[in-house]
């Protein structure tokens, strides 16, 4: 409890003004000077483990919505809610994916499993309907020949990038992606640069660390000698295997 309050306190830095930082209409950062930091990372932690420590306590009734499912989606809402008033929307999804994925471990019920998937569901419809900015985005991921002098542009320019990597790339530092003409190569981007200066070799090697650290996280997660220690193994894996994903 006290980590979780104090992951829910860091949001809040990121409306102090001078502490706050926006980019690209997003208030996610927070920090002072060089240094910076993203809340959601530290509230995504925290969720793990208050998910993991609830279970561990009250998995004999773990059919129960109102000991195991109702808290853990009370968390899930306000986690998520944070990111979004934020404008983060990724780590909204991912805050909520990796409670559904924790519910999933810890066993709960398909039949309240299907309760948190529609009302996901339902949420993202809301917010589709909602938020001119995620009605943006998607309708330029759809008409990226339309929009790509627009809100298009990221991703056109880092499509462009992938194809200029070819097989083996162009090079490591090579690459003239990250000089501009993909805005965030630096951040969310950044696997056009990898792709761009090492190729298609290069991107099939990420991703399949990525599918080592997931395998090897689940060899942990069933290895561990108690089950609070499965369960933090497991949502951590969930929560990196979902981001990467993402």
């Amino acid at each position: 409890w006290p980590f979780l309050l104090g992951a829910v306190g860091s949001y809040f830095l990121a409306f102090v003004p001078g502490v706050g930082v926006v980019v690209n209409g997003a208030g996610a950062l927070a920090g002072w000077g060089d240094f910076r930091f993203q809340p959601s990372e530290v509230m995504k932690l925290a969720v793990v483990l208050f998910c993991a420590d609830l279970i561990s306590l009250r998995h004999r009734r773990i059919a129960d919505p109102r000991e195991v499912l109702y808290p853990m989606g009370l968390v899930m809402a306000v986690a998520a809610a944070l990111c979004g008033l934020q404008k983060d929307f990724g780590s909204a999804s991912i805050c909520a994916l990796v409670v559904l994925a924790m519910c999933f471990i810890a066993g709960v019920p398909r039949a309240q499993l299907g309760l948190v998937v529609g009302s996901l569901g339902s949420a993202a419809v809301f917010l589709f309907v909602a938020s001119t900015t995620v009605r943006s985005r998607f309708g330029a991921f759809l008409d990226l020949e339309g929009t790509r002098e627009f809100e298009g542009y990221q991703v056109w320019q880092s499509l462009l990038s992938v194809a200029n990597g070819g097989l083996t790339g162009v090079g490591i530092g090579q690459g003239s992606g990250k000089w501009g003409y993909v805005p965030l190569a630096y951040s969310d981007f950044i696997f056009s640069t990898v792709a761009e200066e090492m190729g298609m070799i290069g991107t099939v090697a990420v991703l399949g660390g990525f599918g080592a650290l997931v395998y090897i996280g689940v060899r942990v997660a069933l290895g561990a000698s108690d089950m609070i220690g499965s369960l933090v193994a497991g949502g951590i894996v969930a929560w990196l295997g979902i981001q990467a994903l993402v």
